[in-house]
């Protein structure tokens, strides 16, 4: 398991979120100091899926991996809550082939892609470019 609180360095100020609650393979922090209904939250998850079948006709197994930052925001004028969600999820067949070298290097490409000339690529993702 992570540790019970984990510290996030972004655009802004590092961040440390406090666990909140650890249940069947999942577990939720959140960001202190926040207004009460303004949360920023981290969840993390595992779970086993399957995927159709193998070419034995066997269930095609994989693992979940989901990491998932909630952010709410109140809009000033009409106190309205918006929230903003960002997930990983990394599902790995279990058949082997997948190392776990490989899903970091392919995350690390998506990575560098969007973060290209200070975070070009990912303004070009959000405004919607093929």
């Amino acid at each position: 398991m992570f540790n019970t609180e984990l510290a996030t360095a972004g655009t802004e100020a590092a961040q440390t979120f406090g666990l909140v609650s650890v249940s069947g393979g999942k577990s939720i922090r959140s960001l202190s100091g926040r207004a009460v209904g303004e949360p920023r939250l981290i969840t993390i998850s595992h779970q086993e899926v399957v995927r159709g079948k193998n070419a034995a006709g066997l269930p095609a197994k994989a693992d979940r991996h989901l990491l998932r930052f909630d952010t709410t925001e109140v809009h000033g004028t009409t106190g309205v809550p918006s929230t903003e969600s960002i997930y990983l999820v990394i599902e790995k067949p279990q058949d082997g082939l997948h190392t776990t070298a490989i899903t970091i290097d392919t995350l690390s490409r998506i990575y560098n892609l969007l973060a290209e000339s200070t975070w070009n690529g990912m303004t070009k993702f959000l405004n919607n470019e093929p």
